[in-house]
């Protein structure tokens, strides 16, 4: 569906002589990206509303965006199942929060919440074969990595201490980027073995 939107776009937008023929592919691509990731966006703010609910979508931009961002791991090989494990994901989220709102007074679920951190100290940024970086690029995205993890770790302490909710959405979407990244390095360690 988004790879359709996309190429009709930019059908419509090199025909017009926008944009040039010859970095179609490309182009598809970003308008595919860009799509998708609104659209996100857009459904995920929906069900925040709908939820009653506006700290998920919050915890979701403070702490689940940026560290997908840097950190790496497992991409979905198409959109449109990008978008429905996005939805469903965020749905389990909400549902886990529902019923358990003060996770980050479990000290067990707060040392996981510390091993997800771990995991993202040690591998990351995940090197990709479809998404090579050069070294200088790698060097710079582990650099803003660890800064992230650096003002997540005190807003979780801020949170904590003034007893806010928002922790647990902090530690659920940590451990949820730390998954990823785990899942993703399984994935290149058996696309290597093969």
């Amino acid at each position: 569906m988004f790879r359709y939107f996309a190429e009709n776009i930019t059908f419509v937008l090199i025909k017009n002589k926008i944009l040039n023929i010859k970095n179609r592919n490309i182009y598809v691509y970003a308008i595919e990206v860009i799509l998708l990731n609104l659209i996100l966006l857009l459904s995920l703010l929906g069900i925040s509303i709908l939820g009653k609910d506006l700290s998920c979508f919050m915890g979701f931009l403070l702490f689940f965006v940026p560290l997908r961002t840097f950190v790496g791991g497992y991409h979905a090989k198409h959109s449109e199942v990008c978008f429905a494990m996005s939805i469903g994901i965020y749905m389990v989220v909400m549902i886990i929060f529902y019923n358990y709102p003060n996770l980050y007074k479990n000290i067990i679920v707060v040392s996981i919440y510390i091993l997800a951190i771990i995991t993202f100290l040690i591998w990351s940024p995940l090197k990709n074969e479809n998404h090579i970086l050069t070294n200088y690029q790698y060097k710079r995205n582990r650099k803003i990595l660890f800064g992230s993890i650096v003002i997540n770790i005190i807003f979780f302490v801020f949170f904590s201490k003034m007893n806010y909710a928002i922790a647990s959405y902090e530690i659920i979407f940590t451990v949820l980027a730390s998954i990823f990244l785990i899942i993703g390095k399984l994935e290149l360690y058996q696309n290597k073995k093969e």
